[in-house]
């Protein structure tokens, strides 16, 4: 697509467009002034003569013409505006179609998908609407994530009215899934919240320090300096606003604290921390101008030197399909030698025969054979031979 054509474009369109109002402006000034001046005439004239003050009225309202005159301007205008329209249609292919991979679409699954996001957001009687009018068979699966996503959403309902016990009881219910998942600032956060809007009552100093006597102390040994300036806050009751603290009843920390939960309840849960419709949405329309653009080449046609660089900004353009971090989808891998499964501190690692193992796994053999970097590696399942060093860390996307 040239850019410098769609930019002269837009200017002539920005043109006619600021010249057709500019004679439609003028149009009705003319008009205007000549009513203003039949309506003086009408004030000071006699009986007799508004006949003939109306019909000369008339005749100059044919003569200026109008209605011809803002047709005319208008047809200018769509003129200009079809071009514009033509030139984007032949810049833009709109049939987005042709990127997509010729496989057959699970309308079962996408209406599926469609359910689950709105049960995430909590319109519930939503996601039920859709679900019996795309004909959907309501499943044991679907009726789980229902009930699911409606006991965090009764979580949050019962947070925005400051009554923290139901958060409080899943949090410590939870407790252990949450520390092996490395959120253990959860809890604290929680008694945080709860601890500045006590002190805002009106026995806020004694309540509060009683509140953080019994649940604030405890995190002191990985949250020193915290509870340290919640203890400060006892000084500034009734006008906390005015202390260094104040940062403490911002309203963004009830927010960042639910979305925290949301995330980490769908950890628990076993669901992913985003929404996998937004995230998939998300990630097609990041990658659909290259996707089109690519295939755009792939089905053309090109010979000689144009076709040699048409090779080459294919390759350019597949080395950009690549999407954010964010939205990258990691597989659980499972080791089919030891069985476990890869995480963060035990990754999958690829062998230059080709197979892949857990790094423990791989560690273990390299032990086996002496513990030196130039010893060779036998795979477990070719018996190939290689070297520690040629071995690299995977990524599944």
């Amino acid at each position: 697509m040239e850019l410098n054509a769609m930019k002269e474009a837009i200017d002539r369109l920005t043109e006619n467009q600021n010249l057709s109002a500019l004679k439609s402006q003028q149009l009705i000034n003319e008009l205007i002034q000549e009513l203003e001046q039949a309506s003086s005439k009408l004030l000071t004239s006699e009986r007799d003569s508004i006949r003939t003050i109306l019909e000369d009225l008339k005749v100059k309202f044919n003569q200026v013409s109008p209605l011809s005159h803002l047709q005319d301007n208008q047809k200018e205008l769509n003129l200009a505006f079809s071009n514009y329209t033509e030139l984007l249609g032949n810049s833009f292919n709109p049939d987005i179609s042709i990127a997509n991979r010729n496989v057959e679409t699970n309308y079962q699954a996408v209406n599926q998908l469609i359910v689950s996001h709105f049960y995430r957001q909590g319109m519930f009687e939503l996601g039920d609407f859709f679900l019996n009018e795309s004909s959907s068979s309501s499943s044991s699966e679907t009726e789980l994530i229902r009930s699911l996503f409606m006991e965090i959403h009764r979580i949050l309902e019962s947070l925005s009215n400051l009554e923290f016990e139901p958060a409080l009881s899943w949090i410590v219910a939870n407790r252990d899934v949450l520390r092996q998942n490395e959120s253990t600032d959860l809890e604290f956060k929680l008694h945080r919240l709860q601890f500045v809007v006590i002190l805002q009552n009106q026995n806020g100093i004694e309540e509060s320090f009683e509140y953080a006597r019994e649940f604030v102390t405890q995190f002191s040994a990985d949250h020193k300096v915290e509870v340290k300036r919640l203890m400060s806050c006892l000084w500034w009751a009734g006008r906390m606003e005015k202390s260094p603290y104040s940062d403490l009843l911002s309203s963004s920390n009830f927010e960042n604290f639910a979305d925290e939960l949301m995330r980490e309840y769908c950890k628990v849960i076993g669901k992913s921390e985003k929404c996998p419709l937004i995230t998939t949405v998300t990630a097609g329309v990041t990658n659909l101008p290259i996707l089109l653009r690519l295939t755009n080449l792939l089905i053309g046609e090109g010979e000689g030197e144009g076709k040699k660089e048409d090779l080459e900004t294919m390759i350019d353009l597949a080395g950009r399909v690549k999407p954010d971090k964010d939205l990258m989808f990691h597989l659980i891998f499972e080791c089919s030698l030891c069985c476990g499964k890869g995480n963060r501190l035990n990754p999958p690692i690829w062998m230059p025969c080709g197979h892949v193992l857990c790094m423990v796994s791989v560690v273990r053999l390299w032990r086996n054979t002496g513990g030196e970097d130039d010893r060779p590696l036998k795979c477990p399942y070719c018996v190939s031979v290689s070297k520690l060093r040629n071995c690299k860390q995977l990524s599944f996307r």
